[in-house]
């Protein structure tokens, strides 16, 4: 029974090609390829069918007909189901759905969902058969496919007919309402005819048959025919006809039973319908083996593709664990590489700066000590020459300025040696007691004689003459008279002044003076090796540097500030210890 409805679906569907397509029904080419599918469909060709249905879908595709392609994908449900194959067809019903819905294609989604109807009707599901039946009739009507309606009632009827007879009238009743063509209103005269015969209600089926015969005559055929004739045999009481005409049906267990039950032979008809439930149990048997195997197939190919996929996460992995092990070794290499750029720039710019230093070295000491040499050797040459015709003021003015050109050296020779052993170390150990103004007084009286005649030196404090702070008792002096010596140096006139403050947790010498003063931008310069503002002021301008240097292995800090603009104001602060 269920086979023979699946053909009815193939000619309905079939007929139903031309709704809204662009390939014309006279279509030669269309015509001989639906036929070779229809033969290979009917034929139950596996091999045949699956060539032409795809030749077929190829043809319509080119033509750009959606709606015949589509038909055609249902066909191939149909057949599936025709195969017993349920598992199959329930596959490609849910692939056809969701290829019709991201497609967006609304007016064709009735096709699935027709399709999920049948799938669950040959299942035994009504209920869900019976809704997906309605809503591919809301979406056709909505659409405007009535013409293609009628098939979709007669699948309602299939529905009804055993548990709701009234309804199924009803939904015939719709069929032929909606048919616009003899062809297909002769299959639903032909069933109403059946529906009368099975409910005993013989006029009807008379009438309905005698409709059914006036369509037969103009050339039309139905599916339901041979059902027909044998019922309208046992209406004649030709029964011998009627045995003969159901040994050649698709139903023949079905239609013989029918027959033994309206002679009254009960005993017969059981007999025959056991048979019947023996071979529908087969059937089903055969069905609930192919979807069972169906459904093993599926896991083992998912159970294949897991496989495939932890495989593929496993080579990922370990294509990103190689990338990031090649990143990061790439990484690393840049970041030795950079390195050992910035050393090399790095040790560049110290031989360039070890050579310029070399230089200015050696200018400036060849300056600052050829000068003071040449004077003391020049006047001891007079000394030596002049016997006692010079005069005591004369010789002892010499004498001063041998002894001051003397000092000037042996200065310089202390810079240089001061200024490597303040770099020799970071930090030197504070463990003298120093008097602050006894200090201070001691540095500001070597100035005494060596300061212009207009400058005054001056030294305030807030600390009493008695007070000490733990610090080096050579190295802290020579900080404070850097600072002095390079105050007197450049002060003309005005004061040069020495100031003690004492802070909370600091002490700070302030030394001030009124002489040429240093632009703001020149506040850390000043403070590099060899650096003069004035290149004929005498000296190898390492008074600033050394001054920064000791300080820094006393932990103090030495500052211009640059907001001082009489002259120039440095601070040294020490913490307290």
């Amino acid at each position: 029974m269920k086979r023979i409805l699946s053909i009815i679906i193939l000619v309905l569907l079939l007929g139903n090609v031309s709704v809204r397509a662009e390939i014309s029904m006279d279509d030669s080419v269309f015509i001989s390829l639906r036929n070779k599918m229809g033969e290979a469909f009917n034929a139950a060709d596996s091999v045949q069918f699956s060539r032409a249905i795809i030749e077929l879908e190829k043809y319509c595709l080119s033509k750009n007909d959606l709606h015949a392609y589509y038909t055609q994908r249902c066909n191939e449900i149909v057949f599936l189901l025709n195969r017993e194959d349920i598992f199959g067809a329930y596959k490609k019903s849910l692939k056809l759905s969701r290829e019709l819905r991201e497609r967006n294609l609304t007016r064709e989604i009735y096709m699935a969902i027709n399709m999920m109807g049948h799938i669950y009707h040959y299942c035994g599901n009504n209920e869900m058969a019976r809704r997906c039946f309605n809503e591919t009739l809301e979406i056709m009507e909505k659409e405007g496919y009535t013409e293609g309606m009628p098939p979709i009632y007669m699948n309602l009827v299939q529905v009804e007919i055993e548990e709701n007879p009234k309804e199924a009238l009803r939904l015939i009743d719709l069929a032929a309402k909606y048919c616009t063509t003899d062809s297909r209103l002769i299959d639903v005269e032909a069933y109403r005819a059946i529906y009368y015969f099975k409910q005993k209600d013989m006029p009807s089926f008379r009438k309905a048959y005698n409709t059914y015969k006036k369509l037969e005559k103009k050339g039309l055929t139905s599916v339901h025919g041979s059902s027909l004739e044998i019922y309208n045999y046992l209406t004649q009481n030709k029964v011998d006809s009627a045995f003969a005409l159901a040994a050649e049906n698709y139903d023949r267990f079905g239609h013989e039973a029918a027959i033994y039950e309206w002679i009254g032979d009960w005993e017969n008809a059981y007999s025959i319908m056991k048979k019947d439930m023996a071979e529908t149990d087969s059937i089903n048997a055969v069905i609930l083996s192919n979807s069972m195997e169906g459904i093993q197939n599926e896991l083992d190919l998912f159970e294949y593709e897991q496989k495939l996929a932890r495989q593929r996460i496993i080579i990922l992995t370990g294509l990103v664990c190689i990338l990031v092990l090649v990143i990061i070794t790439m990484v690393v290499y840049n970041v030795i590489r950079r390195r050992n750029i910035r050393r090399l720039e790095e040790a560049r710019d110290r031989a360039l700066e070890s050579d310029r230093m070399k230089s200015a070295f050696i200018n400036n000491v060849s300056h600052e000590i050829r000068t003071p040499l040449n004077i003391i050797s020049g006047f001891s040459q007079v000394m030596a020459t002049s016997h006692n015709e010079m005069e005591d003021a004369e010789r002892m003015r010499l004498v001063r300025l041998i002894y001051k050109n003397t000092e000037l050296i042996v200065s310089l020779v202390d810079e240089m040696l001061d200024l490597s052993m303040a770099e020799s170390s970071n930090s030197l150990e504070c463990k003298d007691l120093v008097v602050i103004n006894e200090m201070c007084h001691s540095v500001l009286e070597k100035y005494a004689d060596r300061k212009n005649d207009n400058v005054e030196i001056l030294f305030t404090s807030n600390v009493d003459d008695e007070y000490k702070i733990l610090s080096h008792k050579y190295i802290l002096p020579k900080v404070i008279n850097a600072l002095v010596d390079n105050a007197v140096k450049y002060t003309d006139e005005g004061t040069v002044s020495l100031k003690v403050q004492l802070l909370q947790k600091s002490i700070v010498f302030v030394v001030e003076d009124t002489g040429r003063g240093i632009p703001a931008a020149e506040a850390e310069r000043i403070f590099d090796r060899f650096e003069k503002l004035d290149t004929f002021m005498s000296g190898l301008g390492l008074g600033l540097t050394l001054a920064r240097a000791l300080a820094a292995r006393l932990d103090g800090t030495i500052t211009l500030d640059t907001t001082y603009n009489e002259g120039a104001r440095f601070q040294v602060e020490f913490p307290l210890k």
